[in-house]
């Protein structure tokens, strides 16, 4: 009879969790400061989300369309930018309208050859768009 309780109350408190997952969104940030209408942006490119458990790519990143940034005009907690380079982040949601991105992790778990695999196609998408948009210019 204790087996049965302590299977159910086990399942009462997994089975809530599962439905309440939380969202993640995997973000490239690129730490160049642009300034639009007196206000500090960053560009940031959305490369996927994993919401209860499952990938979910980013459509245009599919293409390998590696140039397809956005700027976000906001603050940032528990991270501290510094200036000139890339960064692949973790983040509770995102979207360019937000005030503020909380940021989950950092995601620099790469060996050096493998980091430069995956920024160099990054960086080279990045200043494409930054030339298309001439900012400041």
């Amino acid at each position: 009879m204790t087996r049965f309780f302590f299977c159910l109350i086990f399942l009462l408190l997994a089975f809530p969790l599962r439905f309440h997952a939380e969202t993640r969104v995997y973000v490239d940030l690129m730490a160049d400061e642009i300034m639009v209408d007196g206000k500090r942006c960053y560009p940031m490119n959305v490369k996927g989300w994993l919401k209860n458990g499952h990938w979910r790519s980013n459509k245009k990143r599919k293409k390998r369309n590696l140039d397809e940034w956005e700027l976000f005009c906001g603050e940032f907690t528990n991270f501290y930018i510094e200036k000139g380079y890339l960064f692949p982040l973790v983040v509770e949601e995102y979207s360019p309208a937000l005030d503020t991105i909380h940021v989950i992790k950092v995601n620099c778990s790469f060996e050096p050859h493998v980091w430069d695999q995956y920024r160099k196609p990054v960086e080279a998408g990045y200043w494409k768009w930054k030339r298309k948009q001439r900012f400041g210019k």
